[in-house]
């Protein structure tokens, strides 16, 4: 349901920059703009990864969804906080996309995220490599792989904590980095429209049409999806 919610959100912000951005002469944008929903799309999927196929299920698939997960998320983050500069300059004074605190806020975000995303990626290969070395086999099987629980007397602990306290600080960040797009969903009005075209009334020929409708206050453009 996450991955789902998330997907639906990327979709929602690909429209609203390709709304905001193509009335400026803007080169490059709508491309940046499909390449961070193509891969936030990505890290998405390595989300399902990860919540279906537990560590102790087959590891490589869950380390491969994690990987998905965080680093095309952090991708994805700092694509965002571009797009979310261009569409700030771009709009006229007083109609704005977005402010430019928000702007300088997710970069702060995207930038904490890299520097944790690297300390996470240094630590669990390192504390890995440590343990193998210690430990490379127990009773004909690689100890290492199937390590659930460390204990502060393992070798390797410390530098694994700090990986595990960096993937915690980055999963922290990409929430943060949502909730700062509410201010921009605030000035949008959605509608998903269900149109009937044909013969829909035992004969009589017309056309129907079903709205969900969920809208607030509308100070910029218009998207429909």
């Amino acid at each position: 349901m996450s991955a789902f919610a998330a997907f639906c959100t990327f979709c929602v912000r690909f429209q609203m920059f390709r709304d905001a951005l193509n009335r400026y002469d803007h080169r490059h944008a709508s491309n940046v703009a499909t390449a961070a929903f193509f891969l936030g799309s990505l890290s998405l999927f390595g989300m399902t990864l990860v919540g279906n196929f537990q560590e102790d299920k087959p590891d490589k698939i869950h380390g491969l969804g994690a990987l998905l997960l965080f680093l095309l998320g952090t991708v994805y983050s700092i694509l965002d906080t571009i797009l979310s500069f261009l569409a700030n300059d771009s709009c006229a004074t007083g109609n704005a996309f977005n402010s430019r605190v928000t702007c300088f806020v997710r970069s702060t975000i995207a930038v904490l995220s890299t520097i944790f995303l690297v300390l996470t990626l240094v630590g669990k290969f390192v504390s890995e490599m440590i343990w193998n070395d210690a430990y490379p086999f127990q009773n004909g099987t690689e100890r290492g792989r199937k390590q659930m629980h460390w204990s502060s007397t393992d070798p390797g602990y410390s530098i694994h904590v700090l990986g595990s306290t960096g993937e915690w600080v980055v999963g922290v960040l990409f929430i943060a980095y949502f909730v700062t797009l509410i201010g921009e969903f605030r000035r949008y009005s959605f509608s998903l429209m269900v149109n009937c075209r044909g013969d829909c009334s035992g004969g009589i020929r017309s056309e129907t049409s079903a709205a969900v409708d969920e809208s607030s206050p509308l100070l910029a453009d218009r998207a429909v999806i």
